[in-house]
């Protein structure tokens, strides 16, 4: 697909979902992570705070790299592309 639908991360999740192989472009400066961090819905950090309801990526996980960055190392440990 284009990265017009490569850009679209619940479209790639629900591929993934499907168990489905499939092949996006996607911007070079698009963000992920190596292996899947642990989400959840965070802790209320004061009294005056909103009550968090949303999952997110807890803290103390790895951050995600853009894929460009990820292409140069893979490229750098194997010698090629």
């Amino acid at each position: 697909m284009d990265c017009f639908y490569g850009e679209q991360s619940q479209l790639r999740n629900s591929l993934d979902a499907e168990g489905l192989v499939y092949v996006a472009d996607i911007p070079r400066d698009t963000r992920v992570w190596i292996s899947k961090p642990e989400t959840g819905v965070p802790e209320r950090k004061g009294n005056r705070d909103r009550i968090p309801s949303r999952r997110r990526v807890l803290d103390g996980e790895p951050e995600p790299i853009e894929v460009q960055k990820l292409k140069d190392q893979i490229q750098v440990r194997t010698g090629r592309w």
